[in-house]
């Protein structure tokens, strides 16, 4: 049992939060001493945060060929060095993205990377929950010759295995697998009841190309297809029209919005106002390291906030309150998960942020200071799954000496080449 006392909401009342197993079971009153007791003084309660789009052990690449387009990075800087990515360097290169992702309040992310089970042994050894995908192209990855085997097996592997590891299904895209490829994950994704997680309509490159190649655009062709579902989790969206966000609104398709990644690759600014309008569930993500280059989703709270109030020319176009419920609630909701509120009866995955800090002071609007005055270093204390995974800023379960320098030194040798 965890009891966290007289912590401050972010309505501006002063509770006691009683974590049992790993269910939050009273926010109010009630105290209870007779387990792990965290003092709340000067602290403020969140939900966790949920990051639905990442490729974790990319933070190996962090800082390697920034600054160039999507296409021409994946090619040229991208692919050549990821085939000398190996098990340990995913293990390692996941443990310093898990460790990132914790000092900034995420407790729970969707990854499509390769070396799954490597990657699952960080997470685990973190403490932290990891919706995992095996990339799937119709041409080798690093892993695998054959990437849709390796994921199925992956799957086979995980499923019910783990109460922190669930197997979703991930494809890369469309523009790198077959429709042959694409119809063989929607039958295992069926088969296991699986999140369906790829990357749509990124570039207007991407779609321009598709529509040549097939006479109808991305979306469309997933809709007639009957791929969309509210078990489908798509990354980017940037290039949809008004129909097809009308195709996802109608197919309670949940997407996951990268701004910062999105900008800096100069991909374009999804049209975030108009599908929250249509009722569709959007959630934030980081994307990988080596295209944000952060896993801190705290900075994308705020840059999504920014990015579409100047881009409408609307100061009212996404709020705070709006963006933060992105992060926390919405994210959960896309994955099924009972988490992203601080509630009785919902999963205990929560944090404390520290109030003394400079940043953090008035209090006229809690919610408004976290997404645009805070950041990640405000973060104090994480709880994952009822567990402390890291107290007063310091992670429990990791030595963070040892693994920054041994990701260092495998990311140098793995960019030198």
């Amino acid at each position: 049992m965890i009891s966290i006392e007289n912590v401050m909401c972010t309505d501006g009342s002063k509770k006691n939060v009683i974590i049992e197993e790993n269910v939050i079971t009273s926010v109010g009153k009630e105290k209870d001493r007779s387990g792990t007791v965290i003092d709340g003084k000067k602290k403020l309660v969140l939900p966790s945060f949920v990051n639905t789009h990442t490729h974790l052990a990319m933070t190996l690449l962090r800082g390697s060929g920034d600054d160039l387009p999507l296409q021409e990075w994946l090619e040229t800087k991208v692919w050549p060095v990821e085939k000398r990515l190996t098990g340990e360097a995913a293990y390692y290169g996941s443990l310093l993205g898990a460790m990132e992702m914790v000092k900034s309040g995420t407790t729970c992310f969707v990854d499509m990377y390769f070396y799954c089970r490597d990657i699952a042994k960080a997470v685990e050894k973190i403490g932290i929950r990891g919706y995992l995908g095996s990339g799937i192209f119709d041409f080798p990855s690093p892993e695998s010759e054959k990437p849709f085997e390796t994921a199925v097996k992956f799957i086979k592997e995980y499923t019910n295995k783990s109460e922190l590891i669930v197997p979703v299904m991930a494809p890369h895209a469309l523009y790198t697998c077959s429709e042959e490829t694409f119809y063989k994950c929607l039958d295992v994704s069926r088969k296991y009841d699986l999140i369906f997680h790829t990357h749509v309509s990124e570039t207007e490159k991407e779609v321009k190309e598709f529509e040549e190649q097939k006479g109808v655009r991305p979306v469309e062709y997933l809709y007639e297809n009957e791929f969309l579902s509210e078990k489908f989790l798509a990354a980017h969206c940037i290039w949809l029209n008004d129909a097809e966000i009308d195709m996802f609104a109608e197919k309670r398709v949940k997407v996951s919005h990268n701004p910062i990644s999105n900008m800096k690759i100069a991909a374009g600014v999804m049209r975030l106002p108009e599908m929250v309008k249509k009722g569709i569930t959007v959630s934030l993500a980081t994307d990988g390291a080596a295209s944000n280059n952060s896993l801190d989703m705290v900075e994308v709270m705020k840059v999504c906030a920014l990015l579409h109030k100047v881009y409408t020319g609307d100061p009212t176009a996404i709020s705070a309150a709006a963006v933060f419920e992105m992060a926390t609630v919405k994210g959960a909701e896309s994955l099924g998960l009972k988490a992203g509120l601080l509630k009785e009866g919902y999963l205990a995955d929560i944090l404390l942020v520290d109030l003394n800090e400079a940043n953090a002071v008035p209090y006229h609007d809690f919610v408004s200071n976290v997404v645009y005055s805070m950041h990640g270093g405000n973060v104090d204390t994480v709880i994952c799954n009822g567990k402390i995974i890291m107290q007063e800023k310091e992670l429990v379960n990791v030595d963070e000496e040892a693994v920054l320098e041994k990701a260092g030194e495998i990311a140098h040798k793995m960019v030198s080449g």
